[in-house]
């Protein structure tokens, strides 16, 4: 029974592996295709039916970070048939516009938007659960550089990942294969746990290059426009680069190395056992 137990677990361990190293390895090499060739990563499969098979089909992904807070509200006044623009901000957030706030009553025409938010409970709004505001903290752009360098350097800390876990899937893959064969502890089994090792850290320090080196885009200001004379909205949006450089990355690839210390370390006795035997 526990052989049989042992047989499945393995077998659906190396399924596992095996789609990992499949998924991973085509997600990369469709990835590195469509940046190159600025491609729209659209599978047709027939005249009206279309399947995306890369993220990177708009443009390359590019995740920042965002503090705003949406406030109320805008405010269009007109009084003596001059029109006013004023942004009605909340006192807490920007002490510096309670000058500009103005009385509603005190135009002869005036409009003012409101932030509405809605919970919704299935289809139903809830009736129980109020939103008093919203925070945007994440946002994605799909950016399309027309510089060959500028999409290298944009795109590769969105496909070295994809890389890596095919590579480390591979090489576990192997390991499991060993394991199975009851020779776990053997040089070549260290050797590839090492390998996993590496390639973790080598992969952090390039991210952490690439970080440096994607000074093309630093900030991305977003603004609205309208057809409305002397419309704008009560904010403006200010998205900052995410860094994707983590030092967690170093320190698994180091615990993986002290991993392959162990593994060749029981390899050696496992000679020396052998040996005495």
């Amino acid at each position: 029974m526990r052989k049989k137990t042992d047989r499945i677990i393995f077998s659906v361990a190396r399924f596992g592996l095996i789609i990992s190293i499949l998924g991973y390895s085509l997600s990369a090499m469709f990835a590195i295709i469509t940046v190159s060739f600025n491609l729209s990563g659209k599978l047709w499969l027939n005249k009206n039916t279309w399947m995306r098979i890369s993220e990177f089909g708009p443009g390359i992904p590019y995740h920042a970070s965002l503090t705003l807070t949406i406030p109320d509200s805008s405010i269009v006044s007109e009084i003596a048939g001059a029109s006013s623009l004023y942004n009605y901000y909340s006192l807490d957030l920007a002490p510096e516009q309670t000058g500009k706030q103005i009385s509603l009553d005190a135009a002869n025409y005036s409009d003012k938007i409101l932030t509405d938010f809605k919970v919704y409970d299935g289809s139903s709004e809830s009736k129980d659960i109020k939103s008093i505001g919203a925070r945007l903290e994440k946002a994605v752009f799909h950016l399309q550089p027309s510089k060959f360098s500028d999409r290298i350097i944009l795109s590769l800390p969105r496909i070295l990942p994809y890389l890596l876990i095919a590579f480390c899937s591979w090489q576990l893959l192997q390991l499991v294969r060993a394991i199975h064969s009851g020779i776990s502890f053997t040089e070549s089994s260290s050797k590839r746990i090492a390998i996993i090792g590496w390639a973790i850290v080598v992969t952090a320090l390039l991210l952490f290059i690439l970080d440096l080196l994607q000074n093309s885009v630093s900030t991305i200001s977003i603004d609205f426009s309208s057809t409305i004379p002397h419309y704008r909205m009560p904010f403006q949006v200010t998205a900052y680069k995410e860094g994707f450089s983590q030092l967690e990355w170093l320190f698994a690839g180091a615990i993986i190395l002290l991993v392959a210390k162990a593994f060749s370390y029981g390899n050696q006795l496992q000679k020396y056992e052998d040996a005495t035997i």
